[in-house]
């Protein structure tokens, strides 16, 4: 997994809690703070990409602008995303709305957490699915 933030020393750092909580449920591989944009334009990504990964699952702020240029990376480098459009945001709805629409007509897929968690768990038993179960409830 990575995980990216825009400028942290200008826009500030990503709220502690929601750090610790990335922790707790899955640690990144790679952190990345960034200027550009998109993440695909960091070499530590093109790092990441190399281990010859084919599917990804975006989510982030800024879902027009950050979100959607990583995207279009990805999906331009012949990769397949999947956003779960819940695990996006913009600080205005409309910006939300073009975000979306605009990775959508890119090729990515637009889903929703619970369709990914569930896509990824598999089977409707073990401990994963116990645990995903509470978190859904």
């Amino acid at each position: 997994m990575c995980a990216s933030e825009q400028y942290p020393q200008g826009l500030g750092a990503t709220l502690p809690v929601l750090k610790e909580a990335l922790m707790r449920v899955m640690p990144p591989t790679r952190w990345l703070e960034k200027l550009d944009f998109s993440c695909c334009e960091t070499p530590l990504f093109q790092q990441f990409l190399a281990n010859g990964r084919r599917t990804f699952i975006v989510c982030g702020m800024e879902t027009h602008v950050c979100v959607y240029q990583t995207v279009r990376a990805m999906v331009a480098r012949g990769l397949r995303v999947h956003v779960p459009i819940d695990a996006c945001l913009s600080r205005a709805k409309q910006n939300w709305r073009v975000g979306i629409d605009l990775m959508a007509r890119t090729g990515a897929v637009p889903t929703s957490t619970e369709t990914v968690l569930f896509d990824l768990v598999k089977r409707a038993e073990g401990e994963h699915f116990r645990a995903l179960t509470k978190l859904v409830k």
